[in-house]
């Protein structure tokens, strides 16, 4: 028998039974009904914590769709940092974003018996989900969101907003835009919606591309559909591609000055003449809260939330966000 058996038969959650265990408040009704159970099945309450320990593997499973990736880079410190906090390691499983390696990633957890998963998926399908339903762990998800599921994800549609406002703002009326897949929820649907439908209201016209996540795939595809006018804001779908746009736009005219941007906040957009213009993501505070999140639902598994972060529009702003500190 463990705390979850306990909280199961005395009709209240694992996280009550927690508290009673180490002495926390817990109304004098709800004690006398972990109380019962702990007597009926002859076990001491030390006891019961100490299997709760035994229980514990102290590690979690992170799920991550590439390595070259500032997005992916700055969560994962910020889950490194919250786990070393309350003594948790993490293992690192890398699916390249292919369905496949993500079903077999959260298998291989599964059978590993680690505490808890994080996942950032591209994507949650119904194959997804049959895995999760029959795990004994709970899973967090990072950067996408099911209905079903934890999440801390980014406010991707508001993101497009913000890049249409600064393309406005510079008073463009063309766009070119390099996207990714729409299967993509996050930045192939939401992050293009909002760019485009606010682009669209106010009679701007956009040309879209679809170019890739992978900086040289990017470049392999845009290099020879690209327009140069000075008359276009060239976009794209992350500060990866707006790269891969910049390095093909200065090859075809290297005394050329366009409008280019990207999304993510990525430092390299600083160091290149002329520079990239991004919105800035929170994603070292998503790897934080997801990790909090996770052990919130280890102590008890209805304890369910989802957290979407505010993306911020300048550097300014993301500086003043992280009380003056820049966390590159």
């Amino acid at each position: 028998m463990n705390i979850k058996d306990i909280a199961e038969l005395a009709g209240v959650s694992k996280s009550t039974v927690s508290r009673y265990l180490n002495n926390g408040s817990v109304s004098p009704k709800t004690q006398r009904k972990i109380r019962e159970v702990i007597d009926t099945y002859s076990y001491a309450p030390n006891q019961f914590a100490q299997s709760l320990r035994a229980q514990q593997t102290k590690m979690i499973g992170v799920i991550i769709p590439r390595m070259h990736s500032h997005a992916v880079a700055r969560t994962v410190y910020g889950i490194k940092k919250t786990c070393e906090l309350q003594h948790y390691q993490m293992l690192l499983t890398l699916t390249e974003r292919d369905t496949t390696q993500e079903l077999e990633a959260l298998r291989s957890f599964q059978r590993s018996k680690v505490d808890g998963i994080l996942f950032m998926a591209t994507r949650i399908t119904d194959e997804h989900m049959t895995i999760i339903d029959s795990m004994s762990m709970p899973v967090v998800l990072i950067g996408q969101t099911h209905q079903k599921l934890s999440a801390i994800y980014h406010d991707d549609d508001q993101a497009g907003r913000y890049m249409a406002q600064h393309i406005m703002r510079n008073g463009y009326q063309h766009v070119y835009y390099a996207g990714v897949s729409e299967t993509d929820e996050a930045v192939g649907h939401l992050r293009y919606q909002g760019l485009y439908e606010h682009l669209t209201q106010n009679g701007i016209h956009i040309t879209t591309y679809e170019a890739a996540f992978d900086y040289n795939v990017a470049l392999q595809r845009i290099q020879h559909h690209l327009p140069t006018s000075v008359n276009y804001a060239y976009i794209g779908a992350t500060d990866t591609i707006a790269l891969a746009l910049y390095h093909v736009l200065m090859q075809q005219k290297p005394d050329f000055m366009p409008f280019i941007a990207g999304f993510g906040g990525d430092p390299i957009t600083e160091v290149v003449y002329p520079k990239i213009h991004t919105i800035y993501y929170q994603y070292e505070r998503a790897g934080e809260l997801a990790v909090l999140q996770l052990f919130k639902q280890i102590i008890d598994s209805d304890d369910k939330d989802t957290h979407i972060l505010e993306v911020l529009s300048t550097r300014e702003h993301f500086l003043s966000y992280n009380n003056g500190t820049v966390t590159n």
